[in-house]
């Protein structure tokens, strides 16, 4: 019987310039290649506000590349020629693999790494991988074997991401729907100072008005209003949100574009639109009763649409 020191280890242990650490096994007998990449990543290291993100970016690396633009032409690179192509996410790391013939192994590790280096991260990528990762979630617990591993787990680690199902939990997956925003709390103590300074604007200066705020302070809070919608990723529901602002903005673009235009005509009595409904015979109260309905209308539309996305 050999001694302990003269056995030879199952792997060789190679490190590239880069860092990065290959395992190696050679296996004579087969004519098939199994590889994978690993990453120390997984859900021990979220926190509870993103616990399943690992999860969900596993997902996405699927959904294709700039070189692979489709799920189906990653998979078909290695399936075509009747390998196989996964991933798994565990709670200290991540794993893609896949096992392919061994004239076939250069494309199985184009494919890897294509996914790893490359991929596209589209928007509506990820919406959909939210929704698959909630149903996966959903049907955890409908499996008693799978309830009771997770149980336990909770019970040997409560209160900590071991304990933690590794896709999260069906709250953690409803707050994925959200876009997380990485410094929120410091965006928020700024949202909410803008919204109290305006509300105590309008209670202490309420008709009859002492004080302007004019195109300096409106200039103001409309570039911080862009500023976070540009930070949260909502451009467009900014528009829908600030609806009576975009319109008054886009009834000046239209009004002097169609003025140079037609040589001198106009489409409104005057610009921005609230001095057209002057003109027309409203009076003061009424244009600021109807803008301030019209402008809960938009706010509420666009709560709406973030329910319905």
């Amino acid at each position: 019987m050999p001694e302990t020191g003269s056995i030879q280890p199952p792997f060789e242990r190679t490190v590239l310039d880069s860092g990065v650490r290959v395992l190696s096994s050679n296996m004579p007998h087969t004519g098939a290649v199994s590889i994978q990449v690993l990453f120390g990543a997984g859900s021990r290291y979220e926190t509870d506000e993103l616990a399943g993100s690992s999860h969900l970016f596993e997902h996405l690396l699927f959904k294709g590349t700039t070189k692979r633009p489709t799920p189906r032409e990653i998979s078909e690179t290695i399936e075509g020629v009747g390998g196989i192509l996964n991933a798994y996410t565990d709670r200290e790391a991540t794993g893609y693999w896949c096992k392919i013939a061994l004239t076939h192994y250069k494309d199985g590790l184009d494919v890897l790494l294509d996914m790893i280096r490359d991929p596209l991260f589209r928007e509506e990528d990820i919406e959909k991988e939210k929704k698959v990762v909630f149903e996966e979630i959903k049907a955890s617990h409908d499996s008693p074997e799978a309830t009771v591993d997770m149980m336990m787990d909770d019970l040997l680690f409560p209160s900590q991401p071991l304990g933690r199902d590794i896709a999260g939990s069906v709250e953690s997956a409803r707050f994925l729907m959200v876009p997380y925003i990485d410094g929120s709390e410091e965006l928020m103590i700024v949202s909410g100072a803008m919204a109290g300074a305006c509300l105590g604007f309008l209670w202490f200066n309420c008709a009859p008005a002492e004080v302007f705020m004019g195109d300096t302070g409106a200039l103001s809070l409309g570039g911080l209003m862009a500023y976070i919608a540009v930070a949260v990723r909502q451009e467009i529901l900014m528009i829908l949100i600030g609806g009576i602002f975009f319109m008054e903005m886009a009834s000046v673009v239209v009004q002097v574009g169609y003025y140079k235009w037609t040589g001198g005509r106009r489409i409104f009595r005057c610009s921005p639109i609230h001095h057209h409904f002057h003109l027309a015979g409203w009076a003061e109260q009424q244009v600021v009763t109807r803008f301030w309905v019209l402008a809960v209308v938009c706010a509420m539309a666009a709560l709406i649409s973030i329910k319905l996305r």
